[in-house]
């Protein structure tokens, strides 16, 4: 089978080559799931590094104006301390992980608060919608889409939502197996309802067949006994005209 991507406007399937929804001639980037999600996932992984670089540099001017170690000089600005009291690089390596690490942090705070909304919010959508909205969050979340330090959290989400994808598919083959029972179910009663009626029309025809058959034989016997009664009127009257003549 082609491979095709899924209007969110229209919920329509398009082949994989077009880039422009044929039913609502929506752009892809703007209804397709999968670029949806990977476009939202840079945006926010580029905002967290802006933000993680903006921390990073009010951490630093912050230890420059506290004359520590490790803080930023702006140009034309020395540090108040002794060169032999200067940070090391490893130790200026350990405060960058530090605030990457923090950053990470924070951004999986903020994420997961949204994911537990959105994951509600798919709880009222039908079934296609649902469906659409796991896989976008699955593509967004995928640890692959990020960086080693939010891995780990990306993780964490992307099996949140892979167990809410793997319920939902569970839930929709238990209907469809009910479903598939029910038609079952409604073909067999159909069936016995045929059978029944057929054995009722049987019925009703053979009781037809009996009351043919009864007024046929009384309708014969009723000849019989008829033919039987003339011939002894005929009889009776033969006696009585002999018994006349005798007389005479």
């Amino acid at each position: 089978m082609a491979p095709k991507w899924e209007c969110t406007k229209c919920l329509e399937d398009n082949s994989d080559s077009e880039e422009v929804c044929e039913f609502c001639d929506t752009a892809r980037d703007d209804a397709d799931p999968a670029r949806l999600a990977q476009r939202a996932a840079e945006e926010a992984a580029e905002e967290a590094a802006r933000a993680a670089r903006a921390a990073a540099r009010e951490a630093a001017n912050e230890r420059f104006a506290a004359g520590q170690p490790g803080g930023y000089v702006p140009p034309g600005h020395h540090f108040p301390t002794l060169l032999q009291e200067r940070p090391k690089v490893g130790e200026i390596a350990e405060e960058g992980d530090a605030e990457i690490q923090r950053a990470a942090a924070e951004w999986a705070q903020e994420r997961r608060s949204r994911l537990r909304l959105e994951l509600s919010v798919v709880d009222f959508c039908g079934a296609t919608e649902r469906r659409s909205r796991l896989r976008a969050l699955q593509l967004e979340l995928h640890p692959d889409k990020h960086d080693p330090a939010r891995q780990a959290y990306a993780q964490e989400m992307f099996l949140q939502v892979q167990r809410r994808w793997e319920e939902d598919e569970k839930s929709r083959k238990q209907r469809k197996q009910a479903e598939v029972r029910r038609e079952e179910e409604r073909q067999a009663e159909e069936e016995r309802r045929k059978q029944r009626e057929a054995a009722q029309e049987a019925a009703r025809a053979r009781e037809a067949a009996l009351r043919r058959q009864r007024e046929v034989e009384e309708a014969e016997a009723k000849r019989r006994l008829d033919a039987a009664r003339a011939a002894a009127e005929r009889e009776e009257a033969k006696r009585q005209a002999k018994e006349e003549d005798n007389v005479f």
